[in-house]
């Protein structure tokens, strides 16, 4: 049975020994990954989780012993449940610590992964000599490395963007409509290649945040000031509000030209289908501010991370229509968001008005540090909206290519195919791709009538009776046995 609940009712044991509930949890993911998916974007999201914490890990240069003993938490960060991603809280609390051998995990994680609440993950008491020797290693040979890590954060952010940021351009210069298969596959081997090579540094910076996080409790306490985990985790929100703002600013700016342009202001209000075409004719100017803006946002949209979604980037459209409703829309959200940031700093002086002023500066000091860490990670959340939508310019790219050859009749029907799939493809005969395609559209159809919580509780015998079971079929053919249809119990 598949038990659905949105309320944890007991403890979860961590140890050595097979956990006995695995607990599957969307609250956060669903944000920018909404919805029933498609296999491709969960395909293709489950590989890259593997791909950038395999390598962050390796990064701090743990054991291969380590490394294989922890390859299932890398294969299955996230798992799929009625056509929605979830994330894997399990693996991710293993995960958490492989870099945080401390107490306190389940708020980090919380704070981490954005839960609503945190789970309580209970330890067992009588650990074994080999877990403690293994604590003890990672605290004094593994935390070292990840603290030089911190430190080098200031040189590592600014060449992690400009290096990201220049294979965007180069990127986007080739023509992938006159691209053969054996070309695509060569750009995604590539786009593979830059993301391993780069992406540990977000990574990086997510774990400096917990530690941030973590230090700027410790010392709100030591200076007695009562409810300083809830004054951290609201400061973090505000902070992350406030920096996820940057799109917004600049559409707002793009708004205030069109109004005050009124055959432009005139020509957005109607929204032609051809807009994007009569822009470039009739207003030179705003087509470049146009793609200038496309360029760098044209990828932020909701449900961003599913390859599936139309973007900015995919359909210009989407573009105006946002403008159109800024146009129309008030604009005191943006003015807000700067004002909440203000008052959160001002309820840490309030709070801080009786601290010595020794204590009160270096617990401003920490809250810099954090300020900074949480502004690169808004940065990084929209070069990782960047980063999918090369992935779905490219996937499309192959689903015009499939649609030309007979393959598959649309070019959108390449997402209810799985990456290998689609690699494995040489005459088109190696799978019959219009039945599976026809296939997992009904099933994927079902589920958006189905509704499912955000937390999920899966007991490990029914996973061990499906991978047992004899014939036995995971949620979609051809994907791993971990993945199971949930029923209701």
């Amino acid at each position: 049975m598949v038990v659905f609940q949105n309320e944890d009712p007991f403890s979860i044991s961590v140890s050595e020994k097979k956990q006995s509930v695995i607990v599957y949890d969307n609250s956060n993911i669903q944000k920018c990954c909404n919805g029933v998916t498609t296999p491709l974007t969960y395909n293709l999201t489950k590989r890259l989780y593997a791909l950038v914490y395999r390598k962050t890990v390796k990064s701090l240069s743990l054991s291969k012993s380590v490394m294989k003993d922890n390859e299932d938490v890398f294969q299955n960060l996230v798992g799929l449940i009625k056509g929605r991603i979830y994330y894997n809280i399990n693996n991710w609390y293993r995960g958490v610590l492989l870099f945080n051998p401390f107490k306190q995990n389940n708020v980090a994680l919380a704070q981490m992964l954005g839960l609503t609440d945190s789970l309580n993950f209970a330890e067992d008491d009588g650990q074994s000599w080999r877990i403690k020797l293994i604590r003890v290693w990672m605290k004094y040979i593994i935390r070292p490395q990840l603290l030089l890590k911190f430190a080098a954060l200031k040189r590592s952010v600014p060449k992690f963007l400009n290096e990201i940021q220049e294979f965007n351009a180069e990127f986007y210069k080739q023509n992938f409509q006159q691209s053969g298969i054996d070309d695509l596959k060569r750009s995604k081997a590539e786009l593979d290649g830059n993301l391993i090579t780069n992406w540990t540094v977000p990574v990086i910076n997510d774990l400096y945040i917990l530690q941030a996080c973590a230090v700027l409790t410790c010392k709100l306490k030591e200076a007695e000031i009562g409810g300083a985990e809830e004054l951290v985790d609201n400061f973090l929100n505000e902070e992350q509000s406030v920096s996820s703002l940057q799109p917004a600013r600049h559409m707002h700016r793009l708004a205030i030209i069109c109004a005050s342009q009124p055959e432009l202001k005139l020509l957005i209000s109607r929204l032609p289908n051809d807009i994007h075409q009569q822009v470039k004719v009739r207003f030179t100017d705003f087509y470049q501010e146009v793609l200038h803006f496309i360029d760098h946002y044209g990828d932020r949209t909701t449900g961003e991370l599913k390859l599936e979604t139309q973007t900015m980037r995919t359909n210009p459209l989407v573009f105006y229509s946002y403008l159109r409703d800024c146009l129309h829309a008030q604009i005191s959200e943006i003015r807000a968001g700067s004002q909440s940031q203000r008052l959160c700093i001002k309820i840490f002086e309030s709070r801080l008005s009786a601290v010595p002023d020794a204590q009160k500066m270096n617990i401003f000091s920490a809250i810099n540090k954090l300020q900074t860490a949480i502004a690169h990670r808004e940065v990084f959340k929209l070069e990782r909206s960047r980063v999918f939508g090369m992935y779905r310019t490219l996937y499309l790219a192959f689903g015009d290519l499939f649609v030309r050859n007979g393959w598959i009749e649309n070019a959108d029907d390449i997402f209810y195919l799985t990456e290998d799939e689609i690699l494995a493809c040489k005459n088109g005969k190696e799978y019959i791709y219009d039945t599976l395609v026809a296939t997992r559209r009904q099933e994927f159809k079902s589920y958006e009538a189905e509704s499912i919580p955000s937390r999920v509780f899966v007991s490990s015998k029914v996973i061990d009776a499906i991978i047992n079971k004899e014939n036995a079929l995971p949620v979609i053919q051809g994907f791993d046995s971990m993945e199971i249809k949930a029923e209701v119990a």
